[in-house]
């Protein structure tokens, strides 16, 4: 599934060098996966980017739960004067398994995010631990099932 995060640097500074960058773009933590080789080139600064989810994990006993995190791929920067809002009726909306996936009406090739008060209220009204825009190219995607961590 593709998407847009923002990535800030790790405020924890005992783990920045395990984990340099995190997002909460999708109201659970997302990181960067330890395969991504272009690590070192990220900016420094809080950056929006396209990103591919490629798993959630969760701790053990706690599946569909907001421990845990989202593992994504940073696939190119998106300039800040090119995000553009979801707004209600410009998406669709499905929930499943805690996770609430909302899917442009318009493009999904542009860099579409959901307003943080618009996010709490959705994860709030069903129940979820975490808030996507799918920006897929085709149909509505659907997660992997999570993993333990380890």
């Amino acid at each position: 599934m593709r998407t847009i995060v923002k990535f800030f640097p790790n405020p924890q500074e005992d783990q920045r060098e395990a984990i340099p960058f995190i997002s909460r773009t999708m109201c659970k933590l997302a990181i960067v996966s330890k395969d991504y080789k272009g690590i070192e080139q990220l900016p420094q600064e809080p950056t929006f980017f396209w990103v591919r989810i490629q798993q959630e994990t969760f701790a053990r006993g706690r599946p569909a739960s907001q421990s845990g995190c989202f593992v994504v791929e940073p696939l190119e920067v998106v300039k800040d004067n090119a995000i553009m809002r979801l707004l209600p009726g410009m998406f669709r909306c499905t929930a499943t398994e805690g996770i609430v996936i909302i899917r442009p009406t318009q493009s999904v090739d542009l860099p579409w995010i959901i307003p943080l008060n618009l996010r709490k209220k959705l994860a709030k009204e069903h129940a979820a631990h975490a808030v996507i825009v799918d920006l897929s190219p085709q149909a509505p995607a659907t997660l992997a099932p999570p993993v333990p961590a380890e």
